[in-house]
């Protein structure tokens, strides 16, 4: 069922996204900056990704939506060939460094592309709708991943920012 939002709505969305969106790196980040150095290539096995893994994943993550909002995706068709972009994006990350500039410089991406939506292509388009809320969350997400990590290797510490 395709639910239909006003421009008013749509404009709010975009606005409390991006804020939202801010808020969510800003907690990812916070726990990024605790991770020890010999730990950025630690997994906790399996199928598990490493720190710098989930860092690449968000930095490339935030450049497909950046990009798409911005009317340049980086790669269209089917759900896998943006996947198989995105595998292949995140395994040139190899590097603490290489994980952090992109954090950043996708970050910066994002705030630059997501103000500038315009109402009405939101309201009209699902597909954005739903990106606007993914990324608004994402970052949070995963940042839940690393204080699971941080739990793990006997890092019991509280890493808020305020």
């Amino acid at each position: 069922m395709e639910t239909t939002i006003d421009k008013t709505y749509a404009a709010n969305l975009v606005t409390i996204s991006g804020s939202l969106f801010n808020s969510s790196m800003d907690y990812f980040m916070g726990r990024w900056a605790h991770i020890p150095d010999d730990k950025f290539s630690w997994t906790p096995g399996g199928l598990s990704k490493t720190p710098i893994q989930i860092g690449a994943h968000i930095a490339v993550t935030n450049e497909f939506f950046a990009r798409s909002f911005a009317g340049n995706p980086p790669v269209q068709g089917e759900i896998s060939e943006v996947f198989a972009w995105m595998a292949a994006e995140e395994a040139k990350i190899t590097t603490t460094e290489q994980a952090t500039a992109r954090l950043k410089s996708s970050q910066a991406e994002v705030n630059n592309a997501v103000p500038n939506l315009p109402a009405e292509a939101v309201a009209a388009s699902p597909e954005v709708q739903f990106y606007l809320g993914l990324i608004s969350r994402h970052p949070m997400m995963h940042g839940s991943q690393l204080d699971a990590y941080q739990l793990i290797w006997g890092d019991g510490d509280f890493h808020i920012e305020m």
